[in-house]
Formats: C-alpha cells, structure tokens, sequence
C-alpha cells in the first residue's frame, strides 16, 4: 500500500510540473508576440520618423497626418491631412464667431459686445498647424510621451478668438457715451452783444463750473476681455474699474487767471458809412475768441473772404500804391488794435505784416495789415491757461474800437514804444496826362509817401511803482517810399503840335490839386487819413 501511495504522488509532480511548464511556455510566446508588435509598432514609427524626418515642414503640411487621438475643437482628426480636416475646422471657427458674445458691467448696468465689436478673429491656419505638429517636435523622447498621450487620453486645440484692440477699444468709446461722465475743465466764454443797426459790438465773460469725470478703466477691460477670448470663457460677465478723474482747471482757478492783461483803443471819427459798417462787422470776428494753451487763431481764416455777398461793405483800401474802394475796407483798424493789445499782454504773434505806409489811428511799425488770401494776420496762445478776446466797439457815435485781452494775470503792464529813424523822401513823381481832365488841371491820383524806417521799443513799467523796468528794441519796420503819380489835363492854352505829349516821370512844377487834401493826400505825407484797409 505504501508503494503505491508513492506512485501516486509521483504522478501528481509530474503533471504539475507539466503544468507549470506549460504556463511558462504560453508566457514566453505571449512576450515574445509582444515584443515583435512593439517592435513592428516602433518600426512602423521609425520608419515614419525616418520618413517625415526627410520632410520638410511645407511637405508635412501637406501630406501629414494628424496623430491618433488629436482633435480640434472637440473634431477629431485623426489620421486626416490638414486639408482634410480644414472645411470642418473652418466651418466650426465661422459659428463661433457667430455665436460669440462677450459681455461686460459698467455703472450697474450690463453691455454686450459681438464678434463684429470685438473685432474678433480666429487664425485656424495656425492651430490647424498646431495639432499637426503635436508629436513631431522636440526630441524623441518627447515626440513618443506627445504620440502616446493623445492616443491613451486624447488631446484637444481649441479656436481661439482675439480682439483686434483698435476695433475694440472703439466701441468701448462708442458704448461709453451711455455711461462714461466725462471730466470737464472750468471753462470761460464770452456773451456777445451785437447791435447791427446801430454798429456796436461787445462782450462779458462767462464762466462755466468744473465736473468731475467717472470713467471705466479701458486698457483693463479690453486685457480682460481678451484673457475671456483666450480662455474661451464667453458666458462670464466682466467686472470692470471705474476711474475718478478729476478736472485740471477749477473754476477758482479759471478766474484767478482770467485777468484783464491789456487793452488798446482806436479811434475813426471820419470815417464813412462803408468802412464803419467793416469796422463793426471784424469787431464781431474778433469778439468772443478763446484760445486754449497751445492753441493759434488767424483773422483771414475767421473771418472769411471779404466779399460783397459775405456782407462786406465798399471803402478804401490801400491796393497798389492807391486807394481803391473794394468790400471790407476798412478792417485793419480792428486787426491793427488787435495787434498792439496783444503786444501788450506778450501774446505770441505768429504772422504779421504792416501796410504799404504808416497809417494815422496806430504809430508807425505797431499796424497790422490783413487781404483775403494773403497777409494774414494770426497770433499763439503761450500761456498755460486760456486766453479771451473782447471786442468794444461803437461805430456809430464814438467811433472807436477796442480790444481787450484776458488771461493770467501780470505784475508789470506793457508799453510799445516807435521812434523814427528814418524819413526820407522819395523821387520825382510820375506824370500822365490824361484828355479827359479839365484843360489846366491836375491831380494826385497815387499818393506820395516817405521811406520810413521805424524803430519798435518794448517797455516793461512795475505796477505798483510805476518805474520802468526794463526797455528793449523788439523790432524795426521799414516803409518803403511812394513817388506817387500826378495826373494832368491838356494845356489851358493849346499849342500848334500835331500829337499828343509822352508820358513821363519827370516832375515837372508842383501842379495845385483840383480836389480837396481829404480825398487826395498832399506830396510828402508820411501817414495816409483814416482807411486802413486792405492792401
């Protein structure tokens, strides 16, 4: 019995141990299956590395395969070439931005903002080429962690949307008119009163009170909304930051430097309707002018061509070394005392011509002469706070004009001083005769006139001592000299001659005027009556 107990148990080793063999056998095999997949699997991939590796980037965008388990927002693509897989990614891009909305709060209420708003735009050529190239950059240690994790997980592009922050930022500008309070500096400005009908002209200063300014922070926003774009976060509504700003010029401030700096007068009792009328008409130009810091004012471009269908008036003007009756005759008075209250309040002038002659309402080099077209008279706002202009004029009784300048206030006043130094008289004058004069008769149809040289000193006196400060030479004008021109009627006693005398510019006896001083100026006048118009 124990003999054959034994060879039982013998027979039970042996299968087991055939067992076990068994197993080992199936092990092996099952490793060595898996070992020739690997290897076929890394063969296959060396072979496609070593394939692509001979590629070049514009060959792998065409004829590259997206790896497996790639997907482009949420489309899978695997195994698809970029344009395979481009019209489904395209048409995904075009919806979403279709159905993009960003929306934002600003002072307690909510504002949306559209693709077309946004500006914004989806480059899908470039995260196109992005998935593409997951999984062939980098070494090939890289390369096989990238390959492997979109396979075993998955890996996703998103289309990602940008503003375009100039497209942005305007509608932002735009939608801010609804909530945005917009600080405002204390202003001043002038109430005109302007009497056609009986020529005046004048002004009070008006003042307007600061506000203080509530805007949302726009560069914050915009960063924000593209971060939103970027993460593809189009549901969150956006807080945003409201700014206080506040005004730079308080109306204390305002007033503090808006003092009468100078003023100049000038008078024309004489004149005519016409040239009054123009007088009063550039008084209104002038009248109410602002200048903020920095800030240039031309008379022509104010004041627009002078015309009769603008509403100017005929009167004498200063045109080619006479006087000649043409609309807006007259207006250089205005920009003449315009010019010297400006001179004294140092208001920057810019561009300034004086006349053919001195004139009689302003001295010698402190005129300022304007025409449509050209010269121009025009001047610079160099102070740091506004400048204002008040025209006072009555051309209907007192006949003067008077420009008033206010701005910050001065501890000096100013005074402009001319002196002649040169008066020189000109040439013989020129003669022509003319047969549709009176028989003996003649007279000065061009003005005679000096060469003048005029000297322009500018004085600073102290307010409150009344002592001169300082005293320089600013400028110096020079006039030059008009021979004028004599024209004469035929002989009162006619000569047997045949034909006619020449004309000449040999003056011969000073002939006496056959019409009055006031209409023609006697020779050697150095200052012309009271036209100051334009030349």
């Amino acid at each position: 019995m124990a003999g054959k107990q034994k060879k039982v148990v013998r027979k039970k080793n042996a299968f087991g141990a055939d067992k076990a063999k068994n197993i080992r056998v199936l092990l092996i095999c099952a490793l060595a299956v898996l070992i020739v997949v690997a290897g076929v699997l890394a063969w296959i991939f060396i072979a496609k590395g070593n394939e692509e590796a001979n590629m070049s980037r514009d060959e792998i965008l065409a004829k590259g395969t997206y790896f497996e388990g790639v997907s482009i927002a949420n489309i899978d693509v695997s195994g698809m070439t970029l344009a395979e897989a481009k019209p489904q990614i395209e048409e995904k891009a075009s919806q979403t931005l279709m159905d993009l909305k960003i929306t934002y709060s600003a002072m307690g209420n909510t504002y949306p903002l559209t693709a077309e708003e946004l500006g914004a735009t989806i480059d899908v050529q470039a995260v196109m080429e992005k998935a593409l190239f997951y999984g062939r950059e980098g070494d090939a240690t890289q390369r096989t962690a990238e390959i492997n994790k979109a396979k075993e997980e998955g890996v996703n592009f998103p289309l990602e949307a940008k503003a375009d922050e100039e497209i942005l930022a305007a509608s932002l500008e735009t939608q801010g008119e609804a909530y945005n309070i917009e600080m405002q500096n204390a202003t001043v400005s002038v109430k005109k009163n302007e009497d056609e009908k009986n020529l005046q002209v004048s002004g009070e200063l008006e003042f307007i009170e600061e506000v203080a300014g509530k805007e949302i922070d726009t560069a914050k926003l915009i960063a924000d909304i593209q971060t939103n774009l970027q993460n593809g976060d189009f549901t969150s509504v956006i807080p945003t930051t409201v700014v206080d700003t506040q005004p730079e010029i308080t109306l204390e401030e305002l007033k503090e430097n808006c003092q009468l700096m100078a003023s100049f007068s000038t008078s024309f009792k004489s004149s005519a309707y016409g040239r009054r009328y123009n007088i009063w008409k550039m008084s209104t130009v002038v009248n109410g002018v602002v200048l903020q810091p920095g800030e240039s004012w031309s008379i022509n471009e104010a004041a627009g061509p002078r015309t009769t269908a603008n509403g100017w008036e005929d009167a004498a003007g200063i045109k080619n070394g006479a006087y000649v009756d043409e609309p807006g005759g007259g207006i250089c008075q205005v920009s003449s005392t315009l010019y010297n209250a400006l001179l004294k309040a140092e208001v920057e002038i810019t561009d300034r011509s004086h006349h053919s002659w001195p004139l009689s309402y302003v001295d010698p080099g402190l005129d300022a002469t304007i025409s449509t077209g050209a010269p121009d008279f025009q001047f610079k706002n160099n102070y740091d706070y506004p400048i204002t202009i008040i025209a006072t004029t009555d051309a209907k009784n007192a006949r003067t004009v008077k420009v008033s300048v206010y701005g910050p206030p001065m501890d000096y006043t100013v005074k402009m001083e001319s002196k002649i130094v040169l008066n020189e008289e000109p040439g013989p004058a020129e003669t022509v005769y003319s047969s549709e004069m009176k028989p003996g008769t003649s007279e000065w149809t061009k003005p005679r006139h000096n060469k003048i040289k005029a000297e322009v000193y500018k004085i600073k006196i102290d307010k409150e001592t009344g002592k001169e400060i300082s005293r320089e030479l600013y400028y110096t004008d020079t006039y030059r000299a008009f021979t004028g021109q004599i024209t004469i009627g035929p002989s009162a006693t006619p000569k047997p001659e045949t034909t006619p005398p020449a004309t000449t510019t040999t003056t011969p006896a000073t002939p006496t005027p056959s019409k009055s001083e006031a209409a023609t100026p006697t020779p050697g006048n150095t200052t012309s009556p009271e036209t100051g118009g334009t030349e």
